[in-house]
This record gives C-alpha cells, sequence and structure tokens, in this order.
C-alpha cells in the first residue's frame, strides 16, 4: 500500500492557476445586468460567485482582479515625482522609491505600507516611464 501511494505522489502534478476565461465587459454586463447572478453566469460566461462578490462590493464593480492601493492618477502622480529624482541627483532606487511611497501613501491618509511586493509590481506596470 505504501509503494502505491508514493506512485500517486510521484505523478501529482500542481495545477496551475488559470487565467480568467472572460472579459472585463462581459464582467460589467453580468453584474450590471438584471438576472440573477445564475442566469447572468450562464448568459455572460462569468462565475456566479464572482458576480455576486461584485454586487456585494460597490469598489469591485467595474474592475478584474484586486483593488490597487492607488488610483490611476495618484500612480502617476508618483510615477512623475520618480521622474523627477535625477534632476535633484538621486537615482530612483528600490530604497529610495519605498521611502518616498510610504510617505506618499501617509500623505494621502493611507493605512497600508507598501512593501517590496508592491514595488515590484509598480515598475513591471511602469517599466517605460521609469528608468532604474
Amino acid at each position: 500500500m505504501h509503494g502505491a501511494l508514493m506512485n500517486k505522489r510521484k505523478n501529482y502534478v500542481r495545477a496551475t492557476p488559470t487565467s480568467k476565461k472572460y472579459s472585463k465587459q462581459s464582467l460589467i454586463d453580468a453584474v450590471n445586468s438584471a438576472l440573477d447572478s445564475t442566469s447572468a453566469a450562464k448568459l455572460y460566461n462569468v462565475p456566479a460567485s464572482t458576480i455576486r462578490r461584485h454586487r456585494r462590493n460597490q469598489c469591485l464593480k467595474n474592475q478584474i482582479g484586486c483593488p490597487s492601493y492607488l488610483t490611476s492618477s495618484e500612480e502617476s502622480y508618483f510615477v512623475a515625482l520618480l521622474q523627477l529624482l535625477p534632476d535633484f541627483g538621486t537615482q530612483p532606487t528600490g530604497e529610495v522609491a519605498l521611502k518616498l511611497a510610504n510617505d506618499y501613501f501617509k500623505s494621502l491618509g493611507l493605512s497600508d505600507n507598501p512593501g517590496k511586493k508592491w514595488l515590484s509590481l509598480f515598475v513591471e506596470r511602469h517599466s517605460e516611464e521609469i528608468k532604474w
């Protein structure tokens, strides 16, 4: 029996997350429809639980994925701030960017402190605009 269990474990392949099989517009249409979540799920090919979650939480209504800390205009402002650093003799590094981001978050009244993961994703989103 022990050998059979080992063979099962040996052939085990971890399932990888699948990408969403629906568009942002399909999600918006499903959430805004007058249909119940089960009917809307079938019609728009969006999971019923996703539709219910977005209907309950107004801030999720028009987006897919987790909400970001900053709005797009706040991120644009922060990008502009980082772009100005070389004019003042400072190179934008991860350490400098995180310090500035923490100060910026506090000035906006945000209780979350950005960390390395946030910075990594921020840099990825703005790789064309910020040169490290």
